[in-house]
């Protein structure tokens, strides 16, 4: 997040202390600049104050006014005083991106002055910004327009506006941090510690929660269940956060009546209409049509598979087709070994993709595989049949497959291949990020490389939302990402697993370390039931339950970050107590500084508190302590909080023989005021 500049600190300032609302116009006037830029410093001023869970309010005809209580009011008055601009260089590349938003979220000129107070740089240094950016525009025929004394702004076809904005999020953040921004949203954690882009999607706009955009999402699978990879779902979410921005600026994307007319015969149409109905109930915004079918054909791009609806195929199948690929696994039968069970199998997978396939041709949407590099390395003699199949498609059908169909293909093949070697027995789980080819040929080279494996189900992190129950029939998990479950042991593997993964899994699953987890979750539920019979009665029943949850975290990072004699040795018992003697101190000092009516209970303050502490232990042991200026201020300012504060963590220090200087007092201070 860009810190406030000076001036729009002095504006908040200034907001905070009027009594009635305020126009622009005064704004301006009180700051010796013109309206246009103190729109500008209202935009992050704006951003700033919900940072914080305070409201900008503006209302035509009658002004600008901070909607706050008196008693947080003072505190955002010292945290404006004294939270002053981090002394950090930007990269080029985070300049680039910091600008082509702000660029993007205003249909406004923007100066380069505007540019370089934002950034802290130097007008040169913006202007030879500007002059990149505008040639990276250009490859997607957008223009950045500029005139004197007046700014830049961008100008250009909707449809590759927006396709410029996704690109800019989808290149700068790879799969396992985009899946993070859903996760973290979706639970309201904070995303301070991540990268710029994830706080610039969440940023897109004021008025946009991407929970919001996933329930908008999920209402289509009411209208018609379907099942769409994670990294398709994840791109399907930015693509609709633009377009709700877009529309919100009176921005729609165009599109021909004959092109709209193609799209609403095809049967994603329906679900798009129920994301577009839900995007207007929630936002209360207007939908056009053109915004539907645009939806639709980012539905159909993501490899949307619709599931069958009264025992009856959503797609039309097509005799020609059924044909074309006989004739494809024809040409290769010579070269590979499949009985009639996996022929037929690989008939279905194919007939299945090719559809989806023939669907985006027709509408003109080009298939992207960002597996292609590695399916190309790992599977190269599958590529190498799958381009033969292709071929035969491509004259049976007058269609040139390009080189991420001929990738899907292979992988279709190869999974097959790996089938017919495989041999079944445990349980186990799968869960894939990068659609159905790729999890079926993950699935099938586990079973064939470890025989006492049988997996029970492919599935992607959307769909275990709302099938959780399937862990109950399963031994292990086998995931392309890291995930969370409650009582099941998880690897992690590649999309394309190498062999030392498998080995990995071996190693798992012959060599005892199944126990291992199981001594491990034991070790766990101990430690998590000593530290709950210690707070029990500090805590209110409500709580428990997400207090036990959250300290499942602290106890994993804990045996995760042990080895076994650590964990046999007694220091289990020493872990756990110290973790509950902690919560019972910051307990007995939320207790006493409720008492004294200087703050109201919040268990997230608690836990704030406690995850501090407790993860700052090994740092004080090192001598390593925070940094803190201004401590007489914070002292003098908040007295009483400062002392109560102060007293416990002599306590706590007591328990570790440590000396925590009043840095540290500061810090958690931050937590309380």
């Amino acid at each position: 997040m860009i810190q406030l500049t000076l001036r729009q600190r002095q504006v908040v300032e200034d907001l905070l202390n009027q009594t009635t609302a305020v126009s622009a116009k005064d704004l301006a006037k009180k700051f010796n600049v013109c309206v246009r830029t103190i729109r500008y410093d209202l935009d992050a001023v704006e951003d700033w104050l919900k940072s914080q869970g305070v409201a900008l309010i503006k209302k035509t005809n009658v002004g600008i006014w901070v909607e706050i209580s008196d008693d947080y009011k003072e505190a955002i008055k010292n945290k404006i005083q004294y939270d002053k601009p981090e002394n950090k260089v930007l990269s080029k590349d985070e300049r680039y991106n910091h600008i082509l938003l702000k660029l993007f979220r205003t249909v406004n000129p923007t100066t380069a002055d505007y540019l370089s107070d934002m950034l802290g740089v130097s007008r040169t240094t913006v202007m030879k910004d500007l002059k990149y950016i505008g040639k990276e525009l250009k490859k997607y025929d957008i223009t950045l327009k500029s005139k004197q004394r007046v700014g830049y702004m961008i100008t250009g076809n909707e449809k590759n506006i927006r396709k410029f904005i996704a690109d800019i999020f989808l290149q700068s953040l790879n799969r396992q941090e985009l899946l993070e921004i859903i996760k973290v949203v979706g639970n309201n954690q904070k995303l301070s510690e991540v990268s710029f882009d994830i706080d610039a999607l969440k940023g897109l706009s004021s008025r946009i929660d991407i929970n919001d955009i996933k329930r908008a999402v999920k209402s289509g699978r009411k209208m018609c269940d379907f099942w769409i990879p994670d990294s398709s779902y994840i791109s399907l979410l930015v693509h609709i956060t633009i377009a709700v921005d877009r529309l919100f600026k009176d921005q729609n994307i165009e599109l021909s009546c004959e092109r709209i007319a193609s799209v609403k015969e095809q049967k994603e149409y329906m679900i798009a209409s129920e994301i577009g109905k839900s995007l207007s109930e929630i936002f209360d915004i207007k939908v056009p049509d053109a915004e539907i079918a645009n939806i639709t054909i980012h539905l159909i791009s993501s490899n949307l598979k619709l599931k069958y609806l009264y025992n009856e195929d959503l797609f039309q199948i097509k005799n020609s087709l059924d044909e074309t690929i006989e004739d494809m696994i024809r040409e290769i039968k010579e070269h590979i070994t499949l009985n009639d069970y996996n022929i037929g199998k690989l008939k279905s997978d194919l007939l299945s993709h090719l559809k989806l396939t023939l669907k985006k041709y027709e509408l003109s949407i080009i298939p992207e595989n960002p597996l292609i590099n590695e399916i190309k390395a790992n599977y190269s003699e599958s590529f190498e049949l799958a381009k033969k199949m292709a071929a035969v498609f491509s004259e049976k059908m007058s269609i040139e497959l390009p080189e991420s169909e001929v990738g899907y293909i292979a992988l279709h093949l190869a999974a097959q291949l790996e089938v017919a070697k495989s041999r079944i027995n445990k349980k186990a789980l799968v869960v894939c990020t990068t659609g159905r080819g790729s999890a079926k040929i993950l699935a099938t080279k586990l079973e064939n490389n470890i025989p006492e494996l049988e997996i029970k189900d492919t599935i992607s992190v959307f769909e275990l939302e709302d099938k959780e129950y399937l862990l109950d029939d399963v031994d292990v998990v086998i995931s392309t990402i890291n995930i969370k479950t409650m009582y099941k042991p998880v690897i992690k593997v590649s999309p394309l697993i190498s062999n030392a993964e498998i080995n990995n899994i071996k190693d798992f699953i012959y060599q005892g370390k199944i126990e291992i987890y199981n001594r491990e979750s034991e070790h766990k539920d101990y430690m998590l039931e000593s530290i709950m019979n210690v707070v029990d009665k500090y805590i209110a029943m409500e709580d428990k339950l997400k207090l036990r949850t959250e300290l499942g975290y602290i106890t994993d990072f804990f045996i995760n970050s042990s080895n076994k004699v650590s964990m046999e040795s007694g220091i289990t018992e020493s872990f756990s107590r110290n973790i509950a003697m902690i919560l019972v101190d910051i307990g007995t000092m939320i207790s006493e500084i409720i008492s004294e009516g200087n703050i109201s209970y919040n268990l997230s303050t608690l836990w704030g508190i406690v995850v501090h502490v407790v993860m700052a232990v090994p740092r004080w042991e090192t001598g390593e302590f925070n940094r803190e200026i201004n401590i007489n201020k914070y002292r003098d300012d908040n007295r009483e909080l400062f002392d109560i504060v102060r007293k416990t963590l002599n306590l706590i220090g007591g328990k570790y023989d440590l000396s925590i200087p009043d840095n540290e007092v500061v810090a958690i201070l931050r937590y309380l005021i």
